[in-house]
């Protein structure tokens, strides 16, 4: 799939987000994509009767050959289809829309990140005037030290590191649970980017879930 609706694909480094910001434009002006499914593709692509076809993106030379319903997997484990055109929509359509792209998600996940940070521990950073690479290498951080396990130890210094670019000179609440509120601020900030688009059977109509795109 896509991305599994699992929703634990994180990206694991700055640089990482970059080079794959890279590789999405060279992509864009190539016409060519990575494969779209990662669930168990079935043998062949078939065709519904809408005359639709339905199956695995995975081995597809390009977008043009991939099927119109492409097999995903939900969270629960159920393999259905997601039209190619829910898939793609919104997609960039050069470099540089990408990198707008981009940095419109980043902002979005910086906003939700200080929405949480307001919510929990009584400081309202000015999100608008937070540099956003500085941000985004804030964000990173906490991501990372959940990723291995460091975030219980970690959480305090990474928050506060978080609060001060947008609020310097204000003391937060000193009581709240640092590693409870480091994980609701990495889910906010991951889930500003995502979309859900829908999961249907293989004749293209019948809706049996939803798959996030993006994130």
């Amino acid at each position: 799939m896509t991305q599994g609706h699992v929703a634990q694909r994180r990206t694991t480094t700055v640089a990482r987000r970059h080079a794959a910001l890279l590789l999405l434009a060279v992509a864009v002006l190539s016409g060519c994509t990575t494969p779209d499914s990662t669930a168990t593709p079935t043998s062949a692509v078939s065709t519904n009767a809408d005359g639709l076809t339905y199956g695995s993106a995975m081995g597809a030379s390009g977008r043009d050959t991939e099927p119109d319903l492409i097999q995903v997997e939900t969270e629960d484990g159920t393999v259905g289809y997601v039209r190619k055109d829910d898939l793609y929509a919104g997609e960039p359509a050069n470099p540089t829309e990408a990198v707008a792209q981009q940095e419109e998600r980043d902002r979005a996940a910086l906003d939700a990140a200080y929405a949480v940070v307001a919510d929990e521990l009584g400081v309202t950073p000015d999100a608008a005037a937070v540099d956003l690479a500085a941000g985004t290498a804030a964000l990173q951080a906490l991501r990372e030290a959940r990723a291995t396990g460091a975030l219980t130890a970690h959480a305090s210094t990474l928050l506060d590191d978080l609060v001060a670019l947008g609020a310097p000179t204000v003391a937060r609440d000193p009581g709240a649970d640092d590693a409870d509120v480091a994980v609701r601020v990495i889910d906010a900030a991951d889930a500003s980017g995502v979309r859900l688009v829908p999961v249907y059977e293989s004749d293209g109509r019948t809706v049996i879930g939803e798959f996030p795109v993006g994130g």
